[in-house]
């Protein structure tokens, strides 16, 4: 393995830094991830348990799969996030797994009961999901998400407060 410098240079007029200076000076962090071969730049805006299991890997990156496999990498990694955040949350259960088979209210997650949550998922939604389990958030505290073009139910835009959209999901509290 070659060792990159930590330290900028100038040449021909352009100057180059090392990827970890350029993170750091930018305040982000920097995953390294072996089945992609490809480093991950984040945020740290809220942190979970680094030392998160294959279980977990496990189910999060297959209800990513089953609910946003064909959302961008962003919206792939909100929803990993809504899961995270509910497990961190008092009204839900305190393990992924818990959360994602939850039958509080009825199904909690639709590809439980469409079975699609077996499914294998992509590349993209193991790294979105391990993302997400390094700290990576980009939903802040959502509890909630839905695509409202197939939504049956409005119960969620009715009783919680909007974040945002990304891709087809809007995002609630």
């Amino acid at each position: 393995m070659i060792q990159a410098p930590a330290t900028s240079l100038i040449y021909n007029g352009k100057i180059y830094a090392s990827l970890k200076v350029m993170a750091d000076s930018l305040g982000l962090k920097t995953l390294y991830d072996e089945v992609s071969d490809s480093i991950l730049l984040t945020t740290n805006t809220f942190f979970f348990n680094s030392s998160y299991t294959y279980e977990d890997v496990y189910w999060l990156s297959r209800i990513v799969y089953a609910e946003a496999g064909y959302e961008s990498y962003e919206g792939m990694v909100a929803v990993a996030n809504v899961v995270l955040n509910r497990v961190r949350h008092d009204d839900f259960p305190d393990t992924i797994y818990g959360v994602i088979f939850d039958k509080a209210g009825g199904t909690q997650f639709t590809p439980v009961s469409a079975g699609t949550i077996y499914n294998e998922p992509s590349e993209n939604a193991i790294l979105a999901a391990k993302a997400a389990l390094n700290g990576y958030n980009n939903v802040s505290w959502c509890l909630f998400f839905f695509n409202p073009r197939i939504a049956k139910s409005t119960w969620i835009a009715d009783s919680c407060d909007f974040y945002g959209s990304i891709g087809n999901h809007d995002f609630y509290f």
